[in-house]
């Protein structure tokens, strides 16, 4: 097993504030652009296919849940606590889209354009396969942390929502298993990959 604690140290540089972030959206599969330091969240779109969400609530911000991975002990005839096993773990992410606009409507409900107005919803929405990154941004240092999941299979949870300053329209991406994504060493592919302030650094 790797000894992860190696290089642990002391960096200030490397707290995040984030202030301020953006939803970035693509076909399932798709890769991380090449050059992480033009994902700003400002840009409306970045290399290979990926889309800026636009506008995301403030007082909703997108919220990860880990969810599973109780641990149980297996016992022998012999002695106990032999064995530790754990369940299945479920990683998702919950986010409020603020965008009242057809394209954004589409998306987050898996809609389509009715023929006299208006978009299109059915009574239960399919599941859309999905690419995503969560950029947040640090407004004093300019630094930036992401999540990045390849393979997402996404859903509307909720209808339109009155209550903040903005209408909001939410939707949670649950993270899946991608062969785009390095697996490790050991051949355990992974399903999301967190993107810290060095990988966003303009390339050489």
């Amino acid at each position: 097993m790797a000894d992860n604690t190696t290089g642990l140290t002391i960096n200030n540089q490397s707290l995040i504030n984030g202030k301020r972030g953006a939803v970035f959206v693509a076909p399932a599969g798709t890769a991380l652009p090449t050059d992480l330091s033009r994902l700003l969240i400002s840009a409306a779109s970045v290399e290979t296919g990926w889309k800026n969400l636009g506008h995301t609530s403030e007082n909703n911000l997108p919220s990860w849940d880990r969810s599973g991975g109780d641990a149980s002990s297996l016992n022998s005839w012999l002695a106990e606590g032999v064995r530790t096993t754990y369940d299945s773990v479920t990683v998702s992410v919950s986010v409020k889209a603020l965008q009242a606009d057809a394209e954004t409507l589409k998306f987050v409900y898996n809609g389509w354009d009715n023929e006299s107005g208006g978009i299109a919803v059915g009574m239960n929405p399919a599941a859309q396969e999905i690419a995503m990154i969560v950029v947040s941004c640090d407004p004093d240092t300019k630094k930036n942390f992401g999540t990045y999941m390849s393979n997402a299979s996404m859903k509307a949870d909720s209808m339109p929502d009155f209550s903040g300053d903005f209408v909001e329209f939410g939707f949670t991406a649950t993270a899946q298993t991608s062969d785009t994504i390095t697996a490790s060493d050991t051949g355990e592919k992974a399903a999301f990959v967190f993107l810290t302030p060095n990988d966003f650094a303009p390339k050489a």
